[in-house]
């Protein structure tokens, strides 16, 4: 017996896949040295990673460092993280995560091209967020705030995206 169901996708439904997350709580580094590393893991393939001050055993302040990679990834950051701080463990799980289909658009400003990351939201909405690079680059060439940029930009993607309908 073949069941064949025809239809069409979800516009906009967010996919599901498999990530590896690492982590490690630091209580005895120099918290310059974690913010150093976060960039070099992302520039390794790191998706995100990111710091969070907390309170460790004995009231000692510390940092826990979370890193979410693709699973094929996972040795080599946490090598890195073994050799980069002063870690003697890293824990590593699995995790199932939603994700918004997405695209990078450039948009014409008045304080020149500026990217946007654009998310397709469940229902078939668009959303689009200037990618900070872009906008700190602006503001250092137009001495405008970064906010002002952003806004600038945001606003001349919805004027696009209003005229191509």
């Amino acid at each position: 017996m073949l069941r064949v169901l025809i239809g069409e996708a979800d516009a906009g439904a967010p996919s599901r896949r498999r990530v590896a997350v690492l982590e490690t709580a630091l209580d005895d580094e120099n918290p310059q040295v974690i913010a150093a590393l976060v960039p070099q893991l992302l520039a390794a393939g790191a998706l995100d990673a990111m710091m969070v001050p907390t309170v460790m055993k004995k009231g000692r302040p510390g940092v826990w460092l979370t890193v979410i990679a693709e699973a094929h990834d996972a040795d080599d950051l946490a090598a890195r993280l073994l050799t980069g701080t002063s870690s003697l463990g890293v824990r590593l799980r699995f995790d199932e995560r939603y994700e918004l289909e997405r695209r990078i658009e450039q948009v014409e400003t008045r304080f020149g091209p500026i990217a946007l990351k654009i998310a397709t939201l469940p229902g078939g909405g668009e959303r689009a967020v200037p990618e900070f690079e872009s906008v700190r680059s602006a503001a250092e060439r137009s001495g405008r705030p970064l906010r002002e940029i952003a806004e600038t930009a945001v606003l001349a993607w919805r004027t696009q995206v209003g005229e191509s309908r």
